[in-house]
């Protein structure tokens, strides 16, 4: 499988397919939500058309699945979105907007409403449910946890660079930011969520680098805020790995389609695997899960 050559064009890979991918997602539920608003007006057409191009784009995606890679089935997406916001524009510009639609009984009006009501509920839900761009997630969730975790390791290793008054300092700032993460979690979007992850790593980084100092500080292992990023490294770690662990499984069962459909997150997790330190769980993966998605990755 061909990758980027150096782990950062990688790690921005998967960054641009994310943002891409929310910036194609949330403009089209941005347009969905527009299209709810012509109600009760004129919009036979409109579902008429909508209902046409959302067939067309879900039958070609059948049909290109596991002939193309994530950034395929991304453009199309971005295709389908894009079509989608040109028949909203446009019946939004026409007449047919601004008039009532037009029934020959009450029973007939009653069914269209409830279909075009059925139709604008599912439309999100049906794309939402397309395993290829679950890819660009995954992906995108292994690289943020892939800053973080590496971040949590590298704090543990310098922990005695760091003063008491800034170790405390920083455990505040930390768990204030895990709990803001915590709060989110369930509510906010993958990529959302995904994106706050990143903003957390970022502040962390800059605080710990700016409290770093040459000088040797007494290490004490029962302190409390060593404890925390130790453990948050694990569960953070604890994670990734389940979800690695259960990509790997699925493509060496799926073959060398589902190794194409999830090509990133198997690169992300190559990379999170071979990050440096980490508990015995991790050096276990290691050792043991990462020759495994090293060799799915060299079947395709």
């Amino acid at each position: 499988m061909t990758v980027m050559h150096t782990e950062a064009e990688r790690l921005a890979m998967i960054r641009e397919a994310l943002e891409r991918l929310t910036a194609a997602a949330t403009g089209l539920f941005e347009d969905w939500q527009q299209a709810r608003s012509f109600l009760p007006s004129g919009c036979r057409k409109l579902m008429e058309d909508l209902t046409f191009e959302q067939a067309s784009w879900l039958g070609r995606f059948e049909r290109e699945a596991g002939e193309g890679t994530s950034f395929s089935a991304l453009e199309s997406f971005e295709g389908f979105a894009a079509n989608v916001r040109r028949l909203v524009s446009e019946h939004a510009a026409s007449p047919l907007a601004l008039v009532g639609e037009v029934f020959e009984s009450d029973d007939e009006e009653r069914l269209f409403f409830r279909r075009w009501k059925n139709f604008l509920d599912a439309g999100i839900g049906t794309i939402a449910r397309s395993f290829v761009i679950d890819d660009i997630i995954f992906a995108g969730q292994i690289a943020a946890s892939m800053r973080l975790v590496g971040l949590l390791r590298r704090i543990t290793a310098e922990w005695a660079h760091l003063s008491p008054e800034h170790r405390h300092q920083l455990g505040i700032d930390f768990r204030e930011n895990a709990q803001a993460l915590s709060d989110a979690y369930g509510t906010a979007s993958s990529a959302d969520f995904i994106l706050m992850k990143d903003r957390c790593a970022d502040r962390l980084k800059g605080e710990f680098e700016g409290f770093l100092e040459a000088a040797d500080h007494p290490v004490d292992e029962t302190d409390r805020d060593a404890v925390i990023f130790r453990a948050a490294s694990e569960r953070f770690s604890k994670g990734v790995i389940a979800t690695v662990k259960s990509v790997v499984t699925q493509c060496e069962r799926g073959g060398p389609e589902a190794v194409r459909a999830f090509g990133l997150t198997l690169d992300a997790g190559r990379m999170f695997l071979e990050l440096p330190g980490g508990d015995e769980t991790a050096e276990y993966c290691r050792r043991t899960l990462l020759p495994r998605l090293e060799r799915l990755l060299e079947s395709v």
